[in-house]
């Protein structure tokens, strides 16, 4: 039964985002090629490098996880000495016998080894919008902070060598034009979480409930 919903938890959310593919493939573009959301001095630097590390972080955590588990769950067989299949599932033939057992167990350890891949890279997927959404809020706000550092120069906003002071003849203008280069900004940063909710709420939902409906059948399964 766990495997029949996780296997739907994952068909649906791959279902989700192959017929949103156009619009996450025009995101990644604009995330790359806009230059609202590129870095624009050391310190927005350092937040894309830390979340760089983080997305990388989760991706490996998650391959670890996910192997660690693949791996005994298809050597336990083996390893107890027991005929007994990963998954417990029925075949038209005797699968107690060899070569049957070792070619249906090779089976489901590939096709299991696919789903949990998909699985992986399809979380990881909505994790990463995310954590972009907030690491350009993080440097947003660090510009809004710092406001005099930066200057806009053909309407892109670039580091000043030495910030303006208050008392310089061209603050106001100065500040004006940074303030409606961080207003664009912001409005870029709510409209791409406006589609990535759009995409993804539902998908996020599914994996709640489908994460729940797998944990109570896993623990019934052990109980009884």
């Amino acid at each position: 039964m766990y495997v029949t919903c996780t296997f739907l938890t994952t068909f649906t959310q791959g279902l989700m985002v192959y017929y949103n593919l156009d619009t996450i493939k025009e995101l990644i573009l604009n995330i790359r090629t806009n230059h609202l959301f590129q870095v624009k001095c050391k310190n927005h630097l350092v937040i894309a490098e830390n979340t760089k590390k983080l997305l990388r972080c989760l991706y490996s955590i998650a391959f670890v996880l996910a192997g660690g588990t693949q791996t005994f769950w298809s050597i336990k067989p083996y390893i107890q000495g027991t005929r007994s299949l990963p998954t417990k599932a029925w075949y038209p033939f005797d699968y107690f016998k060899s070569p049957y057992f070792d070619i249906t167990s090779i089976y489901q350890t590939i096709t299991s080894a696919y789903m949990i891949v998909h699985t992986i890279n399809v979380d990881v997927l909505i994790d990463d919008f995310i954590i972009i959404i907030g690491a350009q809020c993080d440097m947003l706000r660090y510009t809004l902070q710092n406001l005099n550092h930066f200057e806009s120069i053909d309407g892109v906003l670039v580091e000043r060598r030495a910030k303006i002071d208050c008392n310089d003849s061209g603050f106001v203008d100065v500040m004006s034009e940074n303030m409606k280069i961080c207003i664009e900004t912001y409005h870029e940063i709510k409209l791409l979480s406006k589609i990535s909710q759009d995409m993804f709420h539902l998908g996020l939902f599914i994996v709640s409930l489908g994460g729940g409906v797998i944990l109570c059948c896993i623990l019934f399964q052990l109980l009884y």
